[in-house]
């Protein structure tokens, strides 16, 4: 019996990174976003190459379509999860930036591996044509849930708005010039950016509140002087007993700039959060 785990994270969190860490460990085989339209260990891939499913297109509709939720459709995503966990055909989760889309054979390692993971970004999970299939096999399964996050919301708000204005979302290469002095925040809406991030993760709490959790905080992975303590931690409530790796990650930090860097506009941002409940976020 394999032990599940899941990853429920906002994104910008450094999930990729840990995630790659974490598949990193022989006895770990750990998955990206299985929700994403175009990955080969994904759901949607699994779904559209099944011939048995296809005889069944009427219960499926493209991405944009409400997925039917019957005992038909249920039969399907469990067998999608079944497949994951134990089928040594099921493809293994890329780690490196040139394998991203690809399908990858499981080598032994990931074959024996007891502990199978994967990672869901909270926004998507939310709002899923799948949801109701994915809670369904999560009361089945029994997963573990990770719930990872950043302590400090502004540095999140920033790492998306770089992100997107950027098009660069993960490297293995450093950043020439590391984003100074690259960003203008709005004034007139930062608090209610940083309210709905907020309110993100307290709905990330409540929706897995029935399960076993571990908090992950990206501050403590990377940045802590415990952090050595802390990754061990997140290890053994995975179930990790193996202390070798292979291919470890050569994702690189995006930025080393700091907050007032990297905001053109800093005072003005200062000035309204230190009157707000976020004047922590500026320490």
């Amino acid at each position: 019996m394999k032990n599940l785990f899941i990853i429920i994270t906002s994104g910008r969190t450094g999930s990729t990174y840990i995630r790659l860490w974490l598949n990193s460990f022989l006895d770990i085989r750990c998955h990206g976003e299985i929700l994403r339209g175009n990955s080969k260990d994904g759901i949607r891939m699994f779904l559209n190459q099944n011939l048995t499913i296809k005889l069944f297109r009427r219960f499926f509709g493209d991405h944009k379509t409400t997925f039917k939720y019957n005992p038909v459709s249920k039969y399907f995503v469990k067998s999608y999860f079944n497949s994951l966990l134990n089928n040594p055909n099921h493809s293994a989760p890329w780690h490196t930036m040139e394998h991203w889309n690809d399908y990858l054979a499981q080598d032994s390692y990931d074959i024996g591996a007891n502990n199978v993971g994967f990672k869901i970004i909270f926004d998507s999970y939310q709002y899923y044509y799948y949801k109701k299939h994915l809670e369904f096999n999560f009361k089945y399964l029994n997963p573990k849930i990770i719930l990872l996050k950043r302590k400090n919301l502004l540095e999140l708000l920033i790492s998306f708005k770089l992100a997107n204005n950027s098009g660069i979302f993960h490297s293995e290469k450093d950043i020439n010039g590391g984003y100074a002095g690259a960003l203008y925040l709005p004034t007139e809406n930062i608090v209610n950016e940083l309210d709905h991030l907020e309110e993100l993760y307290v709905n990330m709490n409540s929706e897995f509140k029935e399960y076993q959790i571990f908090n992950l905080y990206y501050e403590d992975f990377f940045y802590s002087e415990n952090s050595i303590d802390y990754q061990n931690k997140l290890r053994e409530f995975i179930g990790s007993k193996s202390i070798k790796q292979k291919n470890p990650p050569k994702l690189k930090k995006l930025t080393k700039a700091s907050v007032e860097e990297i905001l053109i506009n800093y005072n003005d941002i200062e000035s309204i959060l230190k009157k707000s409940k976020y004047s922590y976020c500026l320490t």
